[in-house]
């Protein structure tokens, strides 16, 4: 596991790269320039770790059968010893990676390792970047809330990918990029133009529309008599609105259901994310009255099906970071802060992890505090308290 600020997916893009290299010098053919492929989580996890079309493209690149292409892409990955632990040709040519075992669970030591650092990356380092956006105005209409979410989180996410963000512009007047968060009031000539500069980006978000009991519900600006952004906040509470604002993502419309947003209970996504990491925090202070720290254990038994997925999750952080950053998707990170709350909770059903078995429940103690730090830091990132009760 290398470093920080190199994702699980880069490492696996890397050694994919240098596979295709390698075939290519074997077969004595020349190599100018690796066409683009993509790298994702396959929609069964039996399948393995990641999934790629590489071959495929290749192949096509090539004019030759993606069969006998693959097969040679799978030798050759299979042969980085630190890395895969299986390679599996699918259908026409599809890839399905499956990591060692070990290689995983250096995610967990990594976390341990990192802290609060855990999840940063390298995608934007020495870029300046302005976001533009509108003010959280109490008295106006929700959306401008949303904007106002979308643009301090994005914010977030570039300064997590190492960026320089500003969102009143830099000192030096230098700006390599500027980011305009626009809501449905905006012209649309308006958002064209934005976008039209290779320097600039227009980011329109979709409009607000509040729910209660099921029926929309009329939300517009105090003045009109109508619910205003302040009167929500103070019925959900501020923390409530920002992760609601950034459910889905920005272009498109929003309803935002109060009742939902008031619940107490799993039902609730921001309930359900808060309340796993309140169960991580209650399980490490039972640890800490029995004597077991996170530390240097051996995590070897950590192979069960829960606690392999709860790592794949962890490992998934700081490329959701980067892809948040890199494609102007702040909504990555409140799915990912419900995938992870899901896995915690589905492993915490599935395996005790204070039992009788003290190396298994060391392990597991490392594993339950790395995933309350990828939780964690994801909950900062959106500006969202991560509690140690409820």
């Amino acid at each position: 596991m290398r470093g920080i600020g190199v994702t699980v997916k880069q490492q696996l893009r890397q050694a994919l790269e240098e596979a295709a290299r390698r075939v290519a010098r074997d077969g004595c053919c020349a190599l100018e320039g690796l066409p683009a492929f993509w790298v994702e989580r396959p929609a069964d996890p039996v399948l393995g770790d990641y999934a790629t079309n590489l071959a495929l493209v290749l192949a096509r690149e090539r004019r030759e059968p993606p069969h006998p292409v693959a097969e040679d892409l799978a030798a050759a990955l299979a042969a980085e010893s630190d890395l895969c632990d299986k390679v599996a040709v699918a259908g026409p040519g599809f890839l399905n990676v499956t990591f060692r075992p070990n290689f995983l669970r250096a995610v967990v030591r990594r976390v341990l390792a990192e802290e609060a650092a855990y999840g940063s990356c390298e995608g934007l380092r020495g870029q300046r970047i302005t976001i533009e956006f509108p003010a959280a105005d109490p008295g106006g209409p929700l959306h401008f809330g949303r904007g106002a979410a979308i643009g301090e989180v994005l914010a977030n996410l570039m300064v997590a990918a190492k960026a320089e963000v500003s969102t009143r512009g830099h000192p030096s007047g230098r700006v390599d990029r500027v980011v305009r968060i626009q809501g449905p009031d905006c012209p649309t000539d308006r958002r064209m133009a934005a976008g039209a500069s290779p320097s600039q980006d227009s980011l329109a978000y979709g409009e607000v529309r509040l729910v209660r009991s099921g029926e929309p519900v009329l939300a517009l600006r105090r003045g009109d008599g109508l619910l205003a952004l302040e009167e929500l906040i103070d019925e959900v509470g501020s923390e409530t609105a920002r992760f609601f604002f950034l459910l889905r993502s920005p272009d498109s419309w929003l309803d935002f259901d109060v009742d939902l947003a008031t619940a107490e209970s799993e039902r609730n996504p921001l309930y359900f994310a808060q309340s796993a990491h309140a169960r991580v925090c209650g399980v490490l202070r039972a640890a800490a009255t029995r004597g077991l720290a996170a530390g240097d254990a051996d995590l070897s038994p950590l192979s069960g099906t829960q606690e392999v997925a709860l790592i794949r999750k962890i490992a998934d952080l700081p490329d959701e970071i980067r892809g948040g950053a890199l494609q102007n998707q702040p909504h990555r990170l409140t799915r990912y802060a419900v995938e992870l709350a899901a896995a915690l909770h589905a492993f915490h059903a599935e395996c005790c992890v204070l039992g009788d078995n003290k190396g298994v429940s060391a392990a597991r103690v490392c594993l339950t505090e790395a995933a309350g730090i990828a939780l964690q830091n994801t909950l900062r990132l959106l500006a969202i308290t991560a509690p140690e009760r409820m």
